[in-house]
């Protein structure tokens, strides 16, 4: 007689089963670690539910660039906003000329950082600050004004810190030549005749200044002719 056929069946409850002592021969061992492996992924099932899924490392096969913006947006258009303000400040000052000339010259890598990042901007944002714009759209319009918030700051510092220093003397010269008649023109007591003579004389004397940016040489000259810059004075 078998094995199998010397099992006594028990009534348990309404149902029927091997006799208590047989669990063993009834439930090999391979079962029941199938069994257990199947509870443990329950269990684990219902954590991962409950705590969420972590975020995998940076840089690991499983991570992926955030989808949602990196920045309030709010402090986003803050942050243009004032680059914008501190830019547009920088181009009506004509005192620019002597402390930061060379937030003019694109040939200084921080100040043609600073352009590209602008003009990236620039590019962007009509793109990204519509309600239509999808995510992608705003986190890199978002990004690009972060680097470009970052480049001002590089540019600004720069310029500062290096102001006339790199001119050559006879430059330095003509420089001193042009705040005094920059500080005549702005101050208040100067008609209009006299702040004229002082942007001809300006003009003569910046004419064909290499080391001084075009565009920097221009701006300082249009000022010249403004009636309120008698508010500049210093």
């Amino acid at each position: 007689m078998t094995r199998e056929s010397q099992m006594i069946i028990y009534v348990i409850g309404g149902g029927y089963g091997p006799e208590p002592g047989q669990l063993s021969d009834a439930f090999p061992l391979a079962a029941i670690v199938l069994l257990a492996a199947l509870l443990a992924w329950v269990v684990s099932k219902a954590l991962f539910i409950e705590t969420a899924n972590p975020v995998p490392p940076t840089g690991s096969p499983g991570w992926a660039p955030p989808a949602e913006p990196v920045a309030d947006p709010r402090e986003v258009r803050r942050l243009r906003a004032e680059v914008d303000a501190e830019w547009t400040s920088y181009c009506m000052d004509p005192y620019s000329i002597f402390i930061r000339p060379l937030l003019d010259d694109v040939t200084e890598p921080a100040t043609a950082r600073f352009f590209h990042c602008r003009e990236r901007v620039e590019l962007l944002a009509p793109l990204a600050e519509t309600p239509t714009a999808g995510t992608d759209r705003r986190v890199e319009y978002q990004r690009a004004v972060l680097d470009l918030a970052d480049a001002w700051h590089t540019a600004d510092v720069n310029a500062r810190s290096v102001g006339t220093a790199r001119m050559d003397p006879d430059t330095k010269r003509v420089l001193s030549r042009a705040r005094q008649l920059i500080n005549r023109a702005v101050d208040e007591r100067t008609t209009a005749g006299e702040r004229e003579n002082c942007r001809l004389k300006l003009i003569e004397l910046l004419n064909g200044l290499a080391p001084i940016p075009v565009p920097l040489r221009q701006r300082v000259v249009a000022h010249l002719g403004n009636p309120s810059l008698g508010q500049l004075s210093r």
